[in-house]
């Protein structure tokens, strides 16, 4: 984890990420005249904040890494000897991209929910018939290959319940195919795709699969703002 370009790379790809959910943000705002209570730019903005964050961690490691920013005094605040360093860094690391999986896996699922109860749909349990669920309710081309994309990311964040196994309670194996590339989901075996070169691609095409879902005639017919209940309740005016 000493290698500076690591951090510069998937800075990059994270980058590219917060671009696309900005030019989409920008896309509803402009075009469809949304909110920023709508329960679509709530979402969007929330995915880039936290994709941002990650930025902000990355790219301060990486001044580390060439020199140009001092770890010295927080090392010496957390009481790290020079060995542990590394360590705590790929630990870091760890926990940003597990935590990045998480709270963007669970804006989009409350997203579509939002989006279906605005259908007067009812949400069911489980991510991936939320997902079924929508799709079923709106026009939108090659649904199956949409609902095996929106779902590749939840399938790692399953994992995470099974410290990093893929262990469905269907015990079934997966795999899915995104921009020429296949990720395999293999029951009982390590989970080998959650690396920033495989979720960024990932999270990209499912936000790909999102913008095709607000887009759709029946989501851009629905009267807006569409209702997130945790902004309805902060800012109610």
């Amino acid at each position: 984890m000493s290698d500076p370009q690591y951090f510069q790379a998937s800075s990059k790809l994270l980058v590219e990420l917060a671009r696309s959910i900005q030019l989409l943000d920008h896309k509803l705002v402009e075009k469809e005249g949304y909110s920023h209570k709508d329960a679509r730019i709530v979402a969007l903005r929330n995915l880039d904040a936290n994709v941002s964050s990650v930025i902000m961690v990355h790219m301060m490691w990486a001044a580390v890494e060439r020199g140009v920013l001092d770890l010295g005094p927080i090392q010496a605040a957390m009481a790290l000897d020079t060995e542990a360093v590394p360590l705590a860094v790929r630990r870091l690391e760890y926990l940003l991209r597990v935590g990045l999986v998480v709270l963007y896996q669970f804006e989009i699922e409350g997203l579509l929910k939002n989006l279906l109860v605005a259908l007067h749909k009812s949400a069911p349990s489980g991510f991936y018939k939320v997902v079924e669920s929508l799709l079923d309710a709106i026009t939108v081309k090659s649904k199956k290959k949409k609902l095996k994309t929106l779902n590749a990311l939840a399938l790692i964040r399953n994992s995470l319940h099974n410290t990093g196994i893929h262990k469905p309670p269907s015990k079934k194996s997966a795999q899915v195919t995104i921009d020429g590339v296949t990720y395999k989901f293999r029951y009982g075996k390590r989970v080998t795709c959650a690396g920033w070169a495989q979720l960024i691609p990932i999270m990209r095409a499912g936000l790909k699969v999102l913008e095709d879902i607000c887009l759709s005639p029946q989501i851009l017919a629905l009267p807006h703002p569409i209702r997130n209940e945790y902004v309805a309740q902060v800012d109610p005016y």
